[in-house]
Order: structure tokens, then C-alpha cells, then sequence
């Protein structure tokens, strides 16, 4: 959940962007300090929001995520939710690619991660404004089903590190593109995939692997702390 500047808690339960959503996944709800729980938009048939759709509220008040199937059964792509309950597709792929994750960057840009149908063939770092002008920033191989693909997240630096699963590996990119630096997990102990990056108020990067056992790692990176 994510709490708006209204002082209310905003969520999305569990779903996916998925065709197999057949009676509709993804639920958006508010939930108030006193416990008052409202639905504010339920996915019919063949519609589906993201469960990280609720992450965190944008400048201009609203909510961003992946979804499909809006706007006459579309294509996958990103939608605007409003904290009354409306949700409109920003940009919907032509072909060939589907949204894995959306994350609000502090430029006020959102960045994301898309993929291949079947997550096997590329995945794409992508920078998309909030009226939905698209620019994919770095590619790389597919994901992989069974772990997923990778995450992103602008840090304080301004630049985008980004959790590639399928290469044992965290790396950053600059918001135009430019490939930083790279931390290799593989071989590491423990599970060495990693799944996702946070950046906590010391500047230190934070995450979890994945694998035959979960590790919680930590990247010093000499960053600021976050303003």
C-alpha cells in the first residue's frame, strides 16, 4: 500500500497483467486510518492490474502500473488510476512486448522494466512520462519464468540500478542509457539471483536474493542519502 497526500492508504490486491485473467485481476481499494475499507475498481472480465500497481503516489496525485486489457480489451501496456477510482490506459504496446514492473522515479519519469510474451527472448529498461512518450533505454536477454524478470529503481544518484535475474547481477544505468557498473552474485552463497533493490536513508542499497535459499545483501555504492 501506499499512503497519498489525502492521508489515506491506497493498495491493490493480488493480479497480474495476464490474458488468463478471464474474470478480471487486480482489485484497487483505499483504506482509511479508521479502518473504512472501499473498493474504488474492480477488473471485469478480460482486465487485469498489476499487484504492484499501488506503489507510489506521483506528483500530479495519481497512480501508475502495468495493466491489460482496458480501452476495448487492449494490449498490454501502463495505466493512470485516480484516488477516486479511474483508470485510463497511458500507453499500450503495439506488439510483441508486455510490462513486468513500474517504478516513479524522483524526475518525476516513470521507469520500468517490459519483456517478451514468454519472458524468454529480451527484457527492456524503459522510461515512460506520465502522457505516455516511450523510450527504451537498455536492453538485454530474456527473463526467466520460474524467477521473473528484472526490477528497477532510481536511486539518489539519479541513475537506474536495475535487479537482472537471469544474470546473477545488479547494474546501473544512467537515465539516457549509459551501462555504469556492474555487481556479479553468481556463485554466491545462498541464492544468487537477485530479486530487487531498495535504497534506504543512509544511501546503501539494500535486496534480497533468490535461490535454493533467500540472502539479504547490501551495496555501498557511495551514494547520497536520499532528499
Amino acid at each position: 500500500m501506499a499512503l497519498a497526500s489525502d492521508g489515506n492508504l491506497y493498495g491493490a490486491t493480488a493480479g497480474g497483467a495476464s490474458s488468463t485473467c478471464y474474470l478480471g485481476c487486480g482489485t484497487i481499494f483505499r483504506l482509511k486510518t479508521d479502518g473504512t475499507f472501499t473498493v474504488l475498481y474492480a477488473p471485469v472480465r478480460g482486465e487485469a492490474i498489476a499487484s504492484s500497481f499501488i506503489d507510489k503516489q506521483a506528483s500530479d496525485g495519481n497512480f501508475y502500473g502495468p495493466c491489460y486489457g482496458f480501452a476495448t480489451s487492449g494490449p498490454p501496456g501502463v495505466c493512470r488510476i485516480t484516488t477516486s477510482g479511474q483508470v485510463t490506459p497511458i500507453f499500450q504496446y503495439p506488439s510483441g512486448r508486455w510490462p513486468w514492473s513500474v517504478a516513479l522515479g524522483s524526475d518525476g519519469f516513470l521507469y520500468g522494466v517490459d519483456t517478451d510474451p514468454q519472458q524468454t527472448v529480451l527484457q527492456a529498461v524503459f522510461q515512460l512520462s506520465t502522457s505516455g512518450s516511450y523510450k527504451e533505454l537498455h536492453q538485454t536477454g530474456g527473463c526467466t519464468p520460474k524467477t521473473g524478470c528484472s526490477t528497477v529503481m532510481q536511486a539518489s544518484d539519479g541513475n537506474l540500478w536495475v535487479a537482472n535475474q537471469r544474470a546473477y547481477s545488479v547494474y546501473s544505468i544512467t537515465p539516457t542509457g549509459t551501462l555504469l557498473q556492474t555487481v556479479n552474485f553468481y556463485g554466491s552463497c545462498c541464492g544468487s539471483r537477485p530479486q530487487f533493490v531498495i535504497q534506504a536513508s543512509s544511501g546503501i542499497l539494500y535486496g534480497t536474493t533468490h535461490g535454493s535459499y533467500g540472502t539479504v545483501f547490501s551495496i555501498n555504492a557511495g551514494l547520497p542519502p536520499p532528499k
